[in-house]
């Protein structure tokens, strides 16, 4: 039976603003890491960051409306610890000193040497995997009582999603596994935002409102479930499908 490497359970993000550059590497990255998100400049890509948490970040020096530095300088000043390759045509040693202080792990001069960046992702990938070995290990007796907390949360997060936005879900899915909690919540759209989806197709703009409502209310929704497991949990991931009405919020155990 096939089991997956690390390098197939991460998150990576790769931020490129050169179009014919990113779309290759991104094609071979996609077969090879759990999830790809891709952006275009280093706004695009902290915006990406913050739904998603990325475990790796690679990422061009220069480039329009914000730099891979100061990408990873305001990454790195949230207090997130991705692992961090950036890539450039630059080989200068003031440039590598200014990428080495904000917390990068690897310097790559392009054109890439793909061998390479693979063999580095995969060793990143290990390292990930080992941090949520020891960060993230759920206490045996929440494993033991799965059921009886999945339904817990089940019935505070369906009690929470009506309190705060007068509606409550049609459904609500819980799972928890031995690194993490997933959260799912169907049928979650106010009658406003089906009208705005069924008049207007307003897609992007109630995306953008739930990912907004989730991030406002999400110490909230921590203590909540850390209040029904006595333990601490960390967002990790934000996944909107507005056309579905599926909202999954997943998270992972603090150490």
């Amino acid at each position: 039976m096939h089991e997956n490497t690390p390098l197939e359970k991460v998150k990576v993000l790769y931020v490129e603003d050169d179009d014919n550059a990113r779309d290759a590497l991104a094609s071979m990255l996609k077969r090879r890491v759990g999830r790809l998100f891709t952006a275009r400049d280093g706004a695009e890509g902290l915006s990406l960051f913050q739904t998603y948490q990325p475990e790796i970040i690679i990422a061009d020096l220069f480039m329009p409306n914000m730099g891979g530095v100061e990408m990873i300088r305001q990454i790195k000043a949230a207090g997130h610890k991705p692992f961090v390759i950036i890539t450039t045509a630059v080989s200068e040693s003031k440039v590598i000193l200014d990428a080495v202080d904000v917390g990068i792990d690897k310097y790559i001069v392009k054109p890439l040497d793909l061998p390479a960046l693979m063999d580095e992702l995969a060793l990143m990938a290990g390292e990930v995997e080992q941090r949520c070995s020891a960060d993230h290990a759920l206490p045996p007796t929440v494993l033991s009582h799965k059921k009886e907390f999945e339904s817990s949360i089940k019935k505070e997060f369906s009690s929470f999603l009506k309190a705060a936005t007068g509606k409550g879900p049609l459904d609500v899915k819980v799972l928890i596994s031995d690194n993490c909690l997933e959260l799912t919540a169907v049928g979650v759209l106010t009658p406003y935002e089906k009208t705005l989806l069924d008049n207007f197709q307003n897609i992007a703009i109630i995306k953008q409102n739930r990912q907004l409502f989730f991030s406002i209310k999400g110490d909230e929704i921590r203590r909540l479930i850390a209040d029904c497991l006595n333990m601490d949990v960390e967002v990790s991931e934000i996944a909107i499908d507005v056309k579905q009405d599926i909202h999954k919020l997943i998270f992972h155990w603090k150490g």
